[in-house]
């Protein structure tokens, strides 16, 4: 959930480099970064520089009458005409970043902050208090740094990888396959809202695309905390088995999913599929004026000639290759549609790109999974890959009774009869190793335990939360129940009680939900003492119980 501020005010806004030097005579550390260029052109998310580190905050900029009438009720100044949002995640830094910008920006234009989660306007000399009020959450720190998500951090982690393969190059966030000729492939290391924790994406797209494109897909959401133990040899290993194995296989635009697809059948020589593509928008829905009026759009574009939109998407490419600073990883082509005969397969293509050699997988990065009824396991962390679950980093019993002494997470792995398989993980909300986790309370009862239960068989995915919250001491309650019919993560059967009000809600396959009353004999199952380290079969027997109590039958 993303957190705002905004100024009010009438009339030009400054360049960047003014609200950097407004900034810095408030005493702000905060430098924007390009600090070139009018305030005005810039949208979405600024970069910016606390003393040496990467943050930023979004910005954007509203003139629109109905954008700044939604605050009619909070009482600013009515000649004041326009609108700056600063918005920003749950990062200190960006929070931060977001109060000084806004209180500089009200001071060179003039105008008034409104704290959107306070509610309340800010007068300048408040907004600048309260901006100074917050510095000490991200002072300078001592000692020595932690790495982080910074992309002097992103060369440290991917070092071993750039050094055996040329045909890599790393440009900022981005890993791509060299030379980039119309196509950039590769991976995204995205920032988050923690400094701690990057989004990893799948990164497929045309070169003409504009700059600012994310991904396809992210990867193992949640698994990409810098500081865990397994990061940097998970990041190689999961860079080539979730993202290089497949986009590497990409070699011309028309294989991946593009916002405009007729104009590249078109660039790439295939003109009998674009036609057939224009007469089947026709044939479908012949009186919808969107459709006829996109069709004639697209002929138009061919009226102005072949030559024509070749050079106007060779713009474009430029365009990306410069703002994203591709450099000589860009490999200037022509588009296939400007060649004749046999040189139209070969230009334009990107070469295939082969995953061997890569960087050793150490032997200790994953925990087999049990095979027979009755064994188990334990590990720190798991991940979803290709329709089964991997475990990640081994743990010994003792370790893991040792890690929930602790409050650590972990992983309990058990073959259940039938060949079903169970993961159970163990979350307390705590990790010692987080540098933002408070020393005091490492060792303190948490707040809430989760159990989450996972079991995999041939007819699908149950996912079981059990919690202590809201619960006597030593007791806790069945708090969700999940089925994934289709063997993804995607769940498509959900019951939800609220045991407040004695109710419970099922959807199935995104139908209207039914109601039903919690009996006593579902609540007794429900709710029950916790379970001990290696009871982990009471978790499953209550939930296949429950899943025949409700109507879905049994799961096998």
């Amino acid at each position: 959930m993303s957190i705002e501020m905004h100024v009010f005010f009438r009339g030009k806004l400054p360049s960047k480099a003014a609200l950097t030097r407004a900034m810095k005579g408030l005493g702000f550390p905060f430098t924007i970064k390009p600090a070139t260029g009018p305030l005005d052109e810039q949208h979405g998310y600024m970069p910016m520089l606390l003393r040496r580190d990467e943050t930023g905050v979004e910005f954007d900029v509203y003139n629109d009458p109905a954008a700044l009438a939604e605050f009619a009720d909070v009482g600013f100044d009515p000649s004041f005409d326009r609108m700056a949002s600063f918005r920003w995640a749950g990062d200190p830094q960006e929070m931060v970043a977001g109060m000084c910008c806004a209180a500089a920006l009200a001071k060179l234009v003039g105008g008034i902050v409104f704290d959107a989660e306070a509610g309340k306007l800010r007068a300048l000399d408040e907004a600048i208090a309260f901006a100074r009020s917050h510095l000490d959450r991200v002072a300078e720190p001592k000692g020595a740094r932690v790495p982080g998500t910074l992309p002097a951090d992103i060369k440290r982690y991917l070092k071993p990888l750039l050094k055996l393969r040329s045909d890599l190059v790393l440009v900022g966030r981005h890993l791509l396959i060299r030379p980039v000729r119309h196509l950039l492939r590769g991976a995204l290391l995205d920032r988050t809202g923690d400094k701690y924790s990057f989004q990893i994406w799948y990164y497929d797209k045309p070169l003409y695309e504009p700059a600012g494109y994310v991904g396809s897909r992210s990867i193992h959401r949640a698994r990409w905390k810098v500081y865990e133990p397994y990061f940097e040899t998970l990041l190689l290993d999961s860079l080539k088995e979730d993202i290089f194995d497949e986009v590497g296989k990409l070699t011309s635009v028309p294989e991946v999913k593009v916002r405009d697809r007729f104009v590249a059948l078109v660039l790439w020589g295939r003109l009998d599929e674009a036609a057939e593509m224009l007469n089947e928008a026709e044939r479908r829905q012949p009186s919808d004026p969107h459709r006829v009026s996109w069709v004639e759009e697209q002929h138009k574009l061919l009226a102005s000639g072949i030559p024509a939109l070749c050079e106007e998407y060779h713009a474009k490419e430029r365009a990306t290759a410069q703002a994203m600073k591709l450099g000589d990883a860009w490999e200037p082509s022509s588009f296939p549609v400007e060649v004749t005969g046999s040189q139209r397969t070969r230009i334009g293509s990107e070469p295939t790109f082969l995953t061997a050699p890569w960087v050793d997988r150490p032997a200790s990065l994953y925990q087999e999974l049990p095979q027979h009824a009755g064994e188990t396991c334990f590990a720190k962390a798991w991940l979803y890959r290709n329709g089964e679950p991997k475990l990640i980093t081994p743990l010994t019993s003792a370790e893991a009774q040792e890690e929930r002494r602790s409050y650590e997470p972990y992983i309990h792995a058990a073959r259940l009869e039938g060949g079903l398989l169970l993961c159970l993980r163990y979350d307390a909300g705590r990790n010692r190793r987080d540098p933002d986790q408070p020393k005091r309370v490492a060792n303190q009862a948490p707040v809430a335990i989760h159990f989450q239960l996972w079991v995999f068989g041939p007819s699908g995915i149950i996912y079981a939360d059990f919690s202590t919250s809201r619960c006597p001491r030593g007791i806790i309650k069945l708090s969700s129940l999940e089925l994934c019919r289709t063997g993804s993560l995607v769940r498509d059967w959900i019951w939800s009680p609220n045991y407040e009000e004695d109710v419970t809600r099922i959807w199935d396959q995104g139908q209207t939900p039914t109601m039903r009353t919690l009996t006593d004999q579902i609540i007794s199952l429900c709710v029950f003492p916790v379970p001990a380290f290696l009871e982990y079969e009471e978790f499953w027997r209550r939930a296949r119980t429950l899943l025949e109590l409700e109507g879905f039958g049994p799961f096998a």
